[in-house]
């Protein structure tokens, strides 16, 4: 859902429920629309934390890393394993950084 947004993820869940007797997952329609409507950021314009942020809070150039960065932040904003919050944010960054590197 967090790929394609949110419109998107609801016009699949509207065409799975329209599905004679459900089809398959219809079952799971409802809980998520629920998922959907209550997960705390949709995508990266929602995320509490910037490219420069992390760039800043890392002392690391700019480069493919971020945009990679920025996306396991994000899911793990949307899925609730970390707040979003700026703090947070950058301090997940920074052990996503660390265990990359293999650092103990």
């Amino acid at each position: 859902m967090l790929a394609f947004g949110a419109d998107a993820a609801e016009g699949w869940l509207t065409l799975l429920a329209a599905f004679p007797e459900g089809g398959p997952g219809a079952g799971l329609v409802s809980s998520a629309r629920q998922w959907l409507r209550e997960m705390p950021v949709r995508g990266l314009a929602d995320l509490a934390v910037t490219g420069g942020d992390l760039t800043s809070a890392l002392d690391k150039r700019p480069g493919p890393w971020l945009g990679q960065l920025l996306q396991k932040l994000l899911l793990a904003a949307a899925s609730g394993d970390v707040p979003n919050d700026r703090t947070a944010l950058i301090m997940k960054a920074k052990r996503m950084n660390h265990h990359e590197h293999g650092e103990d």
